[in-house]
C-alpha cells in the first residue's frame, strides 16, 4: 500500500491533475467550511446570520465579521470569483451617515458629532466607488463609461464591474439622508432590502423616481414617508417598518392623510410595525388611531410604541388636531390584540383613558390563543410601587390581549431599583391573580416575568467616561466601532443589561394578609384564592439578548432621536 501510494504521488499524470485544481474551483461547501475555521469558528457564510446582533441595526462590517474581515477583504480581491463569493459578507452594510453608533448612544448635540459627517462620507464613497476602484480595473474606461446614463446609445449597457464586481450590487442595508433620495444614487444599490434614512422632515416633496423592488424593511420620518411618492410605493413589500411622527413636523392641515390613503388603496404585509411619537399625548390623536388600525392585518406579530425622549424645535404648530373619542382605550385594544408581542411605554399607556367598563370587566381573551408578550418600557423609576390607575390600565391590557410572558425594561434613578421593579412587577402579578383586590376574577395566564436594567445615571456616566477615554487618546478604533446601544464595559455593574427571568406557578393558599391600594395592612381573610410563585427561569443571561427585538426598537429609537429630531439651536456663539 505505502508503495503505491509513492508511485501514485510520483505519477505525472496525476500531478498534472493535481496542478490543474485550482482553489477558486473547489466546491462551495468545502469553501464555506474554509472561511468557517478562517474566521475561527464565528463566520458561517451559507446562513449569512447577524444572530449574535440585534436585526435592522447598523453593524460595520469589519466589526460584524469579526478578526478575519481584513483577510477575507484581501481574498476578495484576487479575482472575481472571490469579490462575487465574499462580496454578500464583506459590503453588506453601508452608511452614508456615520461611522459607527456612538453619536446616537452619547447622544451628541449635532454641533458636536464626532462620527456623523453625512456629506462627508456620500461623498467619499461614491468617489470610491465610481474613481478609484475603476482606476485599478483593467478596463477602467468600459467600467465608468456603464455608469453614464447610455452608451453609445444603448441605455441598457452595464459593463461587468457594475454588474458584477461594484461594491453596491451586495449592499443590502443602506443609511442614507434626504438627499441621497433626491439624487441618482439610489439605482446604484440594485439588492438593496434594508433602507433607514437618518434625517429630518424634508421641507418639499421628492420626485426623483425611486425603485426598490426587494427592500423588506424601511425606517423614516412619517413627513419625508408621505412626500416621496418612491418610498410610499414600497409599503406593499414592506415586513417592518419604522416610522418617526413628529406632528411639530408636518405642515398644518395635512396630517397624515397621505400615508393614510396610501394604506387604505394598497394591501399591506407588515409584521413588525413601530411607532415613535413626538410626545406621548399625541396617542389620542384622531390619525395616530386611523394609523394604528390601518397597520393592523393578519400578519403584524409585532408592535412597539415608544416616545421620543429628546426636546425638539417644532417648525409648524398646528393645534388643531382631532382629537379621538375620551375613551380612546377601548379602539387602541383591538390594535392590542392583533401583535403575538406588544412593547409600549409607560407615559403612552398613562396617556390612554379605558372605560370604566373595560376596568371593572372580568372578561378574559380565549385561553386557546398562542403565548403573547407585553414589554413595559420606564426609563425611570423612583420607587417600589406603581398607581392604581397605572396598574389597572395595565391589568385591561393583560386581561384583554392574553398576555402570557410580561416583561419590563426600566431604568434606574435610585441605587437598588433592580429590588423596587422586582417588588413592582411581582406585586403585579398577585394582584392579577387576587379578585379581592383586582375587583374582577383572577388572571392566571401570566406564566413568565422577565425584567431588565437598560439604563442608570451611574452605568450611563460609566459608558461615557469609557468611551470618551478611548476617543481623546485616538487609540483602539476596533473598540469605538464595536460599542452598540445594547452593550456595557467591563466596568458597568453587574445587573446592567441583564434579563432576569422568573417562571410563575400558581397554588391555592388562605390566611393571606389583606392589603388596600396604599398597601397598609388590612386585616387577614381565610378565603382560599390564588397565589402565584415565582422561580428563576433557566434561561441563559446574555449581555442584551439579541434575539430580543426590543434592543432592535431602542436602536431605531436613539437613532431618530440622534438624526429625525430638529434639535433646539443654541445661542451662544462659538
Amino acid at each position: 500500500m505505502v508503495t503505491t501510494i509513492k508511485e501514485g504521488v510520483n505519477d505525472p499524470k496525476i500531478l498534472s491533475s493535481q496542478q490543474s485544481i485550482q482553489f477558486d474551483q473547489l466546491p462551495v461547501e468545502i469553501l464555506n467550511r474554509i472561511v468557517y475555521w478562517l474566521s475561527n469558528a464565528t463566520l458561517i457564510l451559507e446562513s449569512n446570520s447577524t444572530g449574535k446582533f440585534p436585526a435592522f441595526t447598523y453593524i460595520v462590517n469589519s466589526e460584524r465579521c469579526g478578526d478575519c474581515y481584513q483577510d477575507l477583504l484581501s481574498l476578495s480581491s484576487t479575482n472575481c470569483y472571490f469579490r462575487q463569493y465574499l462580496g454578500a459578507t464583506i459590503f453588506r452594510n453601508v452608511s452614508l451617515v456615520r461611522l459607527n453608533q456612538v453619536d446616537s448612544l452619547l447622544c451628541s448635540p449635532k454641533s458636536r458629532e464626532l462620527f456623523s459627517d453625512k456629506k462627508s462620507y456620500q461623498r467619499e464613497f461614491l468617489s470610491e466607488l465610481i474613481m478609484k476602484n475603476i482606476q485599478n480595473c483593467g478596463n477602467s474606461d468600459l467600467a465608468r463609461s456603464g455608469y453614464k446614463l447610455h452608451y453609445f446609445g444603448d441605455r441598457s449597457f452595464r459593463s461587468k464591474y457594475q454588474e458584477l464586481l461594484c461594491i453596491c450590487n451586495y449592499v443590502t442595508y443602506l443609511e442614507c439622508d434626504n438627499s441621497f433620495l433626491s439624487g441618482k444614487e439610489p439605482q446604484l444599490f440594485v439588492n438593496l432590502k434594508e433602507l433607514k434614512v437618518l434625517d429630518e422632515a424634508v421641507e418639499s416633496p421628492i420626485s426623483q423616481e425611486l425603485n426598490f423592488p426587494s427592500i423588506s424593511y424601511l425606517a423614516v420620518h412619517v413627513q419625508t414617508l408621505q412626500s416621496t411618492k418612491g418610498l410610499l410605493n414600497t409599503l406593499t413589500n414592506l415586513r417592518r417598518l419604522d416610522l418617526f411622527v413628529a406632528y411639530g413636523d408636518i405642515p398644518n392641515g395635512q396630517g397624515l392623510q397621505r400615508i393614510l390613503y396610501h394604506l387604505n388603496q394598497t394591501k399591506v404585509r407588515i409584521e413588525e410595525f413601530v411607532l415613535i411619537l413626538d410626545n406621548a399625548y399625541t396617542i389620542i390623536y384622531a390619525d395616530t388611531i386611523r394609523l394604528l388600525q390601518s397597520i393592523k392585518t393578519s400578519n403584524l406579530n409585532k408592535l412597539a410604541i415608544r416616545v421620543n425622549r429628546r426636546k425638539s424645535l417644532p417648525i409648524h404648530c398646528d393645534k388643531n388636531y382631532e382629537v379621538y373619542s375620551e375613551y380612546v382605550g377601548e379602539d387602541l385594544l383591538s390594535v392590542f390584540q392583533q401583535p403575538q408581542h406588544l412593547i409600549i411605554d409607560v407615559s403612552v399607556l398613562k396617556s390612554i383613558k379605558f372605560h370604566p367598563n373595560s376596568i371593572n370587566s372580568g372578561n378574559l381573551q380565549n385561553k386557546n390563543q398562542k403565548s403573547k408578550k407585553l414589554t413595559i418600557v420606564d426609563r425611570t423609576i423612583t420607587g417600589p410601587q406603581i398607581s392604581l390607575d397605572f396598574k389597572e390600565k395595565l391589568g385591561v391590557v393583560v386581561r384583554s390581549c392574553g398576555v402570557t410572558k410580561f416583561s419590563f425594561q426600566y431604568g434606574e434613578s435610585l441605587e437598588e431599583s433592580h429590588l423596587h421593579v422586582l417588588k413592582i412587577v411581582t406585586d403585579f402579578v398577585q394582584w392579577m391573580v387576587n379578585p379581592i383586590l383586582n375587583k374582577n376574577v383572577g388572571y392566571l395566564g401570566l406564566k413568565k416575568i422577565s425584567i431588565e436594567k437598560c439604563w442608570g445615571y451611574t452605568d450611563d456616566s460609566i459608558i461615557r467616561e469609557y468611551l470618551m477615554d478611548m476617543i481623546e487618546s485616538g487609540k483602539l478604533s476596533h473598540k469605538i466601532n464595536s460599542t452598540k446601544i445594547w452593550t456595557k464595559t467591563p466596568f458597568n455593574s453587574p445587573r446592567y443589561k441583564i434579563k432576569d427571568s422568573y417562571n410563575i406557578f400558581y397554588s391555592k393558599s388562605s390566611g393571606f394578609s389583606v392589603m388596600d391600594n396604599n398597601g397598609y395592612f388590612i386585616g387577614t381573610s381565610q378565603q382560599t384564592i390564588d397565589k402565584a410563585s415565582f422561580v428563576t427561569s433557566n434561561d441563559s443571561k446574555t449581555d442584551g439578548d439579541a434575539g430580543d427585538c426590543f434592543w432592535s426598537i431602542e436602536a431605531s429609537l436613539c437613532d431618530f432621536e440622534q438624526y429625525s429630531t430638529r434639535q433646539r439651536k443654541t445661542l451662544l456663539s462659538s
